[in-house]
């Protein structure tokens, strides 16, 4: 998540980021040439980047003839100003000046040969605890010794004798591996297509380890419903992305490839405590795990995704997490379309599925909430749920009525979809956010689904639907 600096500074007039392209953990950004835009979305499928690189000197001819060179990770990264590093410095005072501006001192004199610049983003660290004056900061002006900070950020005064590291604050993109090379012998053009980190894991089935020649159902629960080893929805995700996606299983923020952290501000929203509020039971028929946590997505009306760090992301409908606050100042174009397509005020449920029968046990169960209007003018549309691969274990009064209350709230009046055109902000958007779009139509929250990013262009589009408000 980026800095209150750093998103401050992409709002700033004239801003300009400087793109970063690592690969196999070495810094390669001089020699990109181009970057066809990214995406992040809230779907499970595979996310692709072309980077085009200059090869003349024959920098990356290794990928032709070293076949480990394939599979490598890469990162595309932005932020503003050089890419720097003090580490450990003991030579570093703070000073708080006011009314004039707050100085980061360096009496060994060395920010311009570490390649500290004007209107950078910087993170201050103290290596030996928490400093007070820890955090992240703009830089104004730049001399030997001395950065003079932008008028809002603030400092404590603190004498040198820690061992400071200061580095620029630089922003994840997309993290993937390199999948295919080609290369223009004629130009000296290669051109590498990243894949997303990710998506090996989403194709791989969900059997059990004894199922050689024929794939069996596998019984998950989500819930005690008298049936062996039931488990909440989170920990279900959990067992699917580490036992059957072959995932780093850390339980803690060191986890590659599950962000930690939203894992488990989901699980208390879907699971809430004890007893799940979504109640879902599962039969593995060798479905993929992509198919599968887009059926519990859907059925939690959730959000799933790949982060730009290359990790996934959770967010419940229950949950409400504030992104940008753009006003039309910030924008280059809005659009927004109402319309009746998608719209559903009826939902049908079937639970609590018995594959050794094929049968719902529960009666066809449905519910239609006062969400919106369900009479004339508005037509009446009707979804029907009976997926046998992930399904509510409880219907009225339950898990089949907490989904459906949350769809309803998103689908039974008319569509709401609004798409944005932003600059530099747009690019500090993420899936799930909530932006105020202040000064348009009573200040709307648009929960966003989608962020195009065009690097080149320094341009970016967010998709996002607006719930109704209801009295």
């Amino acid at each position: 998540m980026a800095s209150n600096s750093f998103i401050a500074m992409c709002g700033t007039s004239g801003a300009k980021p400087r793109l970063y392209f690592e690969y196999a953990s070495s810094n390669y950004s001089t020699f990109v040439k181009s970057i066809s835009p990214l995406e992040r979305a809230n779907e499970l499928a595979s996310q692709y980047v072309t980077i085009e690189l200059n090869n003349t000197e024959g920098t990356f001819d290794d990928f032709l003839t070293v076949h480990t060179e394939l599979a490598q990770k890469a990162v595309v990264k932005w932020g503003f100003g050089n890419y720097v590093n003090r580490a450990g410095a003991t030579t570093i005072s703070f000073h708080e000046n006011t009314p004039n501006a707050d100085t980061i001192e360096d009496s060994a004199e060395l920010f311009l040969d570490n390649g500290f610049e004007a209107g950078a983003v910087i993170r201050v660290d103290d290596d030996v605890g928490v400093g007070i004056n820890d955090g992240n900061y703009t830089c104004a002006s730049v001399t030997e010794g001395v950065i003079t900070l932008i008028a809002t950020d603030d400092l404590a005064n603190e004498a040198a004798g820690d061992a400071t590291t200061i580095q620029s604050e630089l922003l994840n993109l997309f993290t993937g591996y390199v999948e295919k090379v080609i290369h223009d012998c004629k130009t000296g053009i290669m051109t590498i297509t990243i894949r997303d980190r990710l998506s090996q894991c989403l194709e791989k089935q969900v059997i059990s380890d004894d199922q050689e020649t024929e794939v069996k159902y596998n019984w998950f629960d989500a819930f005690t419903l008298n049936r062996q080893d039931a488990k909440t929805v989170s920990n279900l995700v959990w067992e699917i992305l580490t036992t059957y996606g072959d995932l780093d299983d850390t339980a803690s923020t060191a986890n590659t490839d599950i962000d930690y952290d939203s894992w488990v501000a989901w699980g208390v929203a879907v699971d809430g405590g004890t007893y799940s509020i979504f109640d879902l039971g599962m039969v593995a028929n060798g479905e993929t795990v992509a198919t599968v946590l887009d059926n519990i997505k859907r059925l939690t009306e959730s959000m799933i995704w790949q982060g730009s760090d290359g990790k996934l992301k959770f967010l419940s409908s229950y949950q409400t997490v504030v992104g940008q606050s753009l006003t039309t100042a910030d924008i280059i174009n809005a659009t927004w379309q109402v319309s009746l397509e998608g719209r559903i005020n009826i939902i049908w449920v079937k639970s609590k599925y018995l594959p050794e029968l094929d049968y719902f046990y529960n009666q066809d169960w449905y519910d239609v909430d006062a969400y919106g209007p369900t009479t004339e003018p508005y037509i009446y549309q009707t979804e029907w749920e009976s997926d046998r691969c992930v399904f509510h274990n409880s219907g009225s009064g339950s898990s089949a009525q907490y989904y459906t209350q949350e769809k309803l709230a998103r689908t039974a009046p008319p569509i709401r979809i609004w798409m944005l055109e932003s600059h530099l902000l747009g690019f500090v958007v993420d899936v799930g956010d909530t932006i105020i779009l202040s000064g348009l139509y009573s200040d709307p929250e648009i929960i966003v689904t989608n962020v195009r990013m065009d690097i080149m262009n320094c341009t970016s589009t967010i998709i996002g639907y607006q719930k109704w408000v209801f009295p």
